[in-house]
């Protein structure tokens, strides 16, 4: 079985659909971004908040999977600055964070905001929260 321990998602998800990773630790990343693309799904990746708003005004992503403690521009600021721009509003946002920090509950960091995962999480997790979260068509990657 090709996709053995990672729990892969139902058929249609495909790598038509782009998620953005936003994590300042490298390996975090790697390992979500690995474990997304065995599923067909194509990912893009960046260091903090202002590298992922960046990447988000040249990528269509259907559902970014944020990190909260990151330097300079935090996955707080960063969901706050998607939902003031009308090209990024609609975007789910899936943030993960640490044991240890603790968010008040979803509703504080915005309606876009379709879960909280706590590291460690499993791949299975991960797997039902993106599945819940990305949309049943991919972005318009028409110019």
């Amino acid at each position: 079985m090709p996709h053995g321990p990672i729990h892969c998602f139902s058929a249609g998800m495909t790598q038509q659909h782009t998620i953005l990773i936003v994590d300042d630790e490298p390996h975090i990343a790697a390992v979500v971004a690995a474990k997304l693309r065995r599923c067909g799904l194509r990912v893009v990746t960046a260091a903090d908040g202002r590298d992922a708003l960046s990447v988000l005004r040249t990528e269509d992503v259907d559902l970014v999977i944020s990190d909260v403690r990151m330097p300079d521009t935090d996955g707080v600021a960063l969901v706050r600055a998607m939902a003031s721009d009308a090209r990024t509003a609609h975007i789910p946002v899936l943030i993960i964070t640490g044991l240890g920090h603790d968010l008040e509950d979803e509703a504080m960091l915005g309606p876009r905001v379709v879960g909280v995962l706590r590291k460690p999480f499993s791949p299975r997790e991960l797997a039902a929260f993106v599945q819940r979260a990305l949309p049943a068509h991919p972005a318009n990657r028409a110019a």
